[in-house]
């Protein structure tokens, strides 16, 4: 497994150098998404939500395949957003929301990790074992807000993607975004087969939820062991059956 997630390390490296928009992106310390590439790169998108935007690396990949698209960012760090709204100056139609997201408005702690991708507002379950970049180096006081009360105040017109990465936190997320749902055509989450933090909700459970509002599994991708666990997680997109009639 350690020579598979090195060989898929270098293979995304390879596609970030082969096209100028990703290439730029490393310089300001943005590797776009490019393993989402798959999920996305056939969908015809109007507004996309990004919670869980971190530096940008999802938007860098939308802008490859839907220029000018509709976004609205949600990161809670604010270092991270910063990187993103130097990125994207320039950029028409972006919105950027400095605050987490989940099932009620309020405020919360978020634990900070030193490898910024894995912070989230759950704790990592077990930490023996696991590098340095696991480690909890600040407990940040962030607000949260419930999404269908943010974007009930935006016009979500046309086909609406929900691009979800909270590090376990995607059912709270998507509890808060209930009476939005029926407007949103795809959602793409991040989900786990097995726990890596404290109460973590995992796949079965976010799938059963997401059936139940009438969305289906397309397709996945970017299948992830993290080293010296049991952790498997992977990237799913999700189609409303009652909005496939726009397409």
């Amino acid at each position: 497994m350690f020579f598979k997630n090195i060989s898929k390390k270098f293979s995304k490296l390879i596609k970030l150098l082969l096209n100028a928009s990703t290439r730029k992106g490393l310089y300001y310390n943005i590797a776009a998404s490019v393993e989402l590439e798959e999920l996305v790169k056939d969908l015809e998108v109007d507004t996309i939500i990004d919670v869980g935007s971190n530096k940008g690396q999802f938007i860098l990949i939308i802008d490859k395949f839907f220029k000018n698209t509709k976004v609205l960012s949600f990161e809670p760090i604010s270092e991270l957003l910063e990187i993103q709204k130097n990125f994207f100056v320039n950029r028409k139609n972006i919105r950027f929301f400095n605050f987490g997201v989940g099932s009620i408005n309020s405020k919360i702690i978020l634990n900070i990790t030193r490898q910024k991708d894995s912070s989230s507002i759950l704790e990592i379950e077990k930490k023996d074992k696991l590098g340095k970049k696991f480690d909890i180096i600040e407990k940040r006081q962030i607000d949260i807000k419930k999404l269908e009360d943010v974007v009930n105040s935006e016009k979500l017109n046309g086909s609406v993607l929900l691009k979800l990465d909270v590090q376990g936190y995607e059912l709270e997320v998507l509890k808060g975004a209930v009476n939005i749902l029926p407007k949103i055509k795809y959602i793409i989450t991040e989900v786990a087969e097995n726990q890596f933090y404290k109460n973590q909700v995992t796949e079965n459970v976010i799938i059963k939820y997401l059936n139940d509002k009438n969305f289906k599994i397309m397709k996945f991708t970017n299948i992830f062991k993290i080293e010296n666990t049991n952790y498997i997680q992977k990237d799913v997109l999700l189609v409303n059956k009652l909005n496939i009639k726009n397409d």
